[in-house]
């Protein structure tokens, strides 16, 4: 019976540490990417009165299979030199099914210092209720395939298909 307690607290513990790496590889924001993600939560709240870049006005069509169709919006800092964003610029891309109905959005916002090798960059995914659902550096499958869609596709050498 005493073999019995440590075993299950060793059991107990393991669960915890496969339910703690489960939250951050499934992308629920831990540490400096929860931070980021509740203060960029805020930042996006009002993203609709934020302008577009003029050659991609309205439904644009979507370079993935799904979204079927996505809209642009860039807060000031970023349309301030949209060729090379500076810290502190916010790109949200709605996404829109083929019934151009919303899905949810994807956000880029930079960061200095946040993630050098990938322009600095912080990834976040949000549902169509404008909750992040996702965010970080790689953190997780779907914000990797993001950054590795990015980094092939990019032919500005920031990250960004909007300014291509």
């Amino acid at each position: 019976m005493t073999a019995w307690i440590p075993r299950t607290a060793g059991v107990a513990l393991c669960i915890a540490a496969l339910t703690i790496a489960g939250c951050t590889y499934f992308g629920k924001p831990v540490g400096q990417d929860r931070t980021e993600a509740d203060t960029l939560q805020a930042e996006i709240a009002d993203y609709k009165s934020w302008k577009t870049p003029e050659w991609v006005e309205g439904f644009t069509k979507s370079v993935h299979p799904l979204p079927e169709y996505v809209k642009y919006y860039v807060n000031d800092i970023g349309m301030s030199d949209i060729d090379n964003p500076p810290n502190g610029s916010v790109f949200v891309k709605e996404q829109f099914d083929e019934d151009k109905q919303l899905m949810g959005f994807t956000v880029m916002k930079k960061i200095d210092g946040y993630d050098p090798e990938n322009k600095d960059w912080y990834w976040a995914i949000a549902d169509k209720g404008g909750s992040i659902t996702n965010a970080g550096k790689l953190n997780s499958s779907w914000t990797s395939s993001c950054i590795d869609c990015h980094k092939k596709g990019d032919g500005g050498g920031d990250l960004l298909f909007v300014n291509d």
